[in-house]
């Protein structure tokens, strides 16, 4: 088990990874498949970085959209915006649809029609904080949407929150 922590902690991997790593250790002990735990060991410490290697491309890209959208503002509409995003983002889509071979039935269209409304929203809300305030701001502003959805849920589930809730909140 220590051997284990010294090889995780040697490759950098954060603490809370290694909480999980000695959870999956735990798991084959239990199932009693140590043969293949090292092959299973690497792959969940290869997944475990190509997470975060996402994580950073994604953020990598959304800083990008901030500034084009910064940029754009004094020549386009909100509105338009909003449209050029979101279809480059079908493009994206479409690609990895036809290259995966998806399915688009679904059995709920009507909340599907409603989250794509409220994305819609909510994207063209924010490319108007980016327009009209400074990109910092703009954000920061963004970046606070948890707690508003916090704020709000028990007004559309029509449920009380807990006392830790209340106290997260503050």
């Amino acid at each position: 088990q220590q051997l284990i922590l010294d090889l995780c902690e040697s490759i950098g991997l954060p603490s809370q990874n290694r909480a999980f790593v000695l959870s999956k250790i735990f798991y084959f002990k239990k199932r009693k498949l140590t043969n293949n735990f090292f092959q299973q060991l690497r792959i969940e410490m290869l997944r475990i970085q190509n997470g975060v290697i996402w994580m950073i491309i994604a953020t990598f890209f959304f800083a990008f959209m901030g500034m084009f959208v910064k940029l754009g503002s004094p020549y386009f509409s909100e509105i338009e915006l909003v449209f050029y995003r979101s279809f480059i983002s079908l493009i994206f889509i479409i690609l990895i649809i036809v290259n995966k071979k998806i399915s688009l039935k679904t059995n709920f269209k009507k909340l599907h029609f409603y989250r794509s409304f409220v994305g819609f929203l909510s994207l063209l809300a924010f490319f108007y904080a980016i327009s009209h305030l400074p990109l910092s701001t703009a954000i920061s502003l963004n970046y606070t949407s948890p707690l508003f959805v916090a704020l709000l849920i028990p007004f559309f589930l029509h449920k009380k929150p807990s006392f830790y809730v209340c106290c997260l909140l503050l």
